[in-house]
């Protein structure tokens, strides 16, 4: 029999591997390839701009999936790898030298990874149409048809070659080293730790939460102090590691508390102890990536509880803001004139003038202070809005926030280091002003408006601003509550209410008006350019105005409409990118336990010639299967839950409860699903090792 032919009757037999390893590759790199497609599909992109906060989150969330799966490729090539000792064994023992065996397993790689990669990307698209389609079912979105993202497309198939090189690195390195001897001992294989002692274990619970504690609370400091958030991360993380470092060696600590436990499951522990380098690298990455997928979707609902919250406590149902081009026909007259036709009748309604000025960003460290856009409004218009009296002098200003959960006043306020200093191109030069206790907000004013951030000026002082200003730097606000008894007509009167404002406005959005001050200012600094007005059509940008058009008219149902609109995309694409983290964490786990079973079975037939019964033969499969499933589910579950309550806790969030109470059911049905995987992994792999073993 030719080495051709022993190859070839090898590869039959080997058939089923090589398979299991095709399917590994395709189901990898469709996966990162459909996660790709859904990020840069014009759908997505569309309603989450591609430099906004919520999307390079996405983007974080996606770089992390693709880590999870690079992890996951990484653990099936050496499972692939180690199926196929055998058959380099015999391919030695025919005398072929190893560079031989190398070249051969290169070609035989080169077609199994190449063909499978290439289905993997050609399954990408249909993967992430089918995504699509059920999520859509689930999650409304007004624009609902599936456009390719191509960009997706090109990163899975450059994922995918630049992956196949490093995994036959690693192949040729074991494959050039191998050994007839040590392959014929592969199934038993030890990696033993030298590790008596507790103290790694217990060094690991420590450091979990005293870095979460060390982040949360050195978070936003400043100094120093604001450097080490991301050091203190990693405390936690190498906590993780020392807890996965204990767990293979539990049957140490087990036996300092009672040496009685410890000799009734001697086998188990030192089964789980044998195999300690390859288990504590498996659950430290799955306790990771676990943790990853909780915190991705726990922390990213942060942004749309908040603004549920401040949409649901607005203080007036409906807020709108007119400029110069608006004013004559979006008044009080003709809002009135709305309600009346809608047989609606204003239960409270405000008026009020606003300036758009600019105010330099004072801050302890003179060096970054900063020139931005600032509402003026006068005493006597915050108190009809808010209805809370101030004590102004005529040369001093009061500024305002409404609360979005400042952990002090400091915090609020700490740009009016000083007095403030105000700049407006009318005016001769920069005006200085007093700079007087900020007052917090808690819901005076609509926190979704643009006039929720307030400089309050002595009304003397306002109305001699107010002349020099002219009428391209005002803004007129109405401020009103209606009787409506139902929701068509609210909608009837909130869409012709919309189209006044439109209609006034020519149907253009002035997208820069804030900046109209500010502009002005920095190209008279030297830091800016020269200032020029930017309108867009509000024709085919209907979404864009209602989420970003300061003169766009709030109403709570538009609002919390928008908000869901644009969360349904945001919550599809962070979930996606979450469920493959999670898929790579369970696949590494149930991976790393097929193998290290695989090569446990000479250990559990001694056992079973000693007289161990198939009952308890299937226990200690059991725990074993347990012990190293659901220490990562645990692990990174409730790291997952302290991480996001501590940094919602560090950001402005006022709904850090709410937020985490998300994250722990999250965790709650990720060990939901843990455990039924855990069940049928069990049933599967104790009845094929017991069929093997027996």
């Amino acid at each position: 029999m030719t080495i051709q032919e022993i190859v070839r009757k090898m590869t039959r037999k080997n058939l089923r591997q090589n398979l299991v390893f095709c399917f590994a590759v395709i189901v990898s790199i469709a996966l990162a390839g459909a996660n790709g497609i859904l990020l840069f599909s014009p759908t997505v992109t569309q309603v989450l701009i591609a430099d906004g906060s919520t999307y390079l989150i996405a983007v974080s969330m996606y770089a992390v999936s693709v880590l999870g799966i690079s992890v996951f490729l990484i653990y099936v090539n050496t499972v692939y790898l180690k199926n196929k000792m055998s058959e380099t064994g015999i391919l030695l023992a025919l005398g072929l030298s190893p560079r031989n065996v190398c070249d051969m397993a290169r070609r035989e790689f080169v077609l199994l990874y190449g063909c499978s990669s290439l289905g993997g990307i050609l399954l990408s698209v249909p993967a992430a149409w089918i995504c699509w389609s059920v999520c859509t079912l689930f999650l409304h979105t007004a624009e609902t048809s599936f456009r390719i993202g191509w960009k997706g497309v090109v990163f899975a198939a450059v994922f995918a070659a630049a992956a196949g090189p490093v995994l036959w690195m690693i192949s040729r390195r074991k494959l050039m080293r191998a050994e007839i001897i040590r392959i014929m001992h592969t199934k038993e294989e030890q990696e033993f730790k030298e590790n008596d002692t507790v103290w790694p274990g217990l060094l690991g619970l420590l450091l979990i939460p005293a870095g979460l504690l060390l982040f949360g609370w050195s978070s936003g400091k400043d100094g120093l102090l604001g450097q080490l958030p991301f050091l203190f991360l990693l405390v936690s993380i190498l906590g993780i590691y020392l807890i996965a470092f204990q767990m293979t060696s539990v049957g140490n600590v087990v036996r300092h508390v009672s040496q009685k436990a410890y000799f009734r499951r001697l086998l188990f522990y030192n089964l789980i102890r044998q195999k300690g380098k390859q288990y504590t690298l498996a659950l430290f990455v799955s306790s990771v990536l676990i943790a990853v997928t909780i915190f991705g979707i726990g922390f990213n609902s942060s942004a749309f509880i908040e603004m549920d919250y401040f949409i649901e406590k607005s203080p007036y149902e409906y807020a709108v803001l007119a400029d110069e081009r608006e004013r004559e026909q979006v008044t009080g007259e003709a809002i009135h004139g709305l309600l009346e036709e809608h047989g609606l009748e204003a239960l409270r309604f405000v008026d009020g003038e606003f300036l758009i000025m600019a105010r330099e960003h004072r801050y302890e460290d003179p060096s970054m202070n900063e020139w931005a856009p600032e509402l003026i409004t006068s005493q006597s218009t915050f108190l009809a809005l808010t209805g809370i009296k101030t004590q102004i002098p005529e040369d001093g200003c009061l500024p305002f926030q409404e609360n979005i959960g400042f952990a002090d006043r400091k915090s609020a306020f700490r740009t009016f280091t000083g007095d403030t200093l105000l700049y407006h191109p009318d005016l001769p030069g920069d005006l200085v002003l007093k700079t007087m206790d900020g007052i917090i907000g808690e819901n005076d004013i609509n926190k979704t408006v643009a006039v929720s951030d307030l400089v309050v000026l002595h009304d003397r002082t306002y109305q001699k601003l107010s002349r020099q200003i002219t009428g391209r730097y005002k803004l007129q606000g109405y401020f009103f509550d209606t009787d409506a008894k139902n929701g068509g007509q609210e909608k009837t009167f909130y869409q012709d209410l919309r189209e006044l404002t439109m209609d006034a406005s020519g149907g253009m959005i002035w997208d820069n008006i804030l900046d109209s001050a500010v502009a002005v200012k920095k190209h008279m600094l030297g830091i800016g350019p020269s200032p020029k007005d930017i309108f867009l059509p509000y024709e085919g940008n209907e979404l864009y105005a209602a989420r970003w058009d300061t003169l766009y008219p709030f109403s709570k149902a538009d609002a919390s409409a928008n908000k869901l609109e644009t969360g349904a995309v945001y919550i599809l694409l962070v979930s996606f990118a979450s469920l493959v983290t999670f898929l790579a964490a369970t696949l590494i786990i149930s991976i790393k336990l097929s193998n290290t079973i695989w090569q446990d079975q000479p250990s559990y037939q001694k056992a079973v010639r000693l007289g161990l019964s198939r009952p308890d033969l299937a226990a200690l499969i059991t725990g074993q299967i347990a012990l190293v499933y659901f220490f990562p589910t645990v692990c990174g579950c409730v790291s997952a839950i302290l991480l996001v309550h501590q940094i919602v806790g560090a950001t402005a969030v006022s709904q850090v409860r709410s937020v985490t109470w998300v994250a722990v059911l999250l965790s709650m049905g990720v060990c939901f699903l843990q455990i039924v995987l855990f069940f049928l992994l069990r049933y599967r792999t104790v009845r094929r090792t017991i069929e093997m073993v027996t």
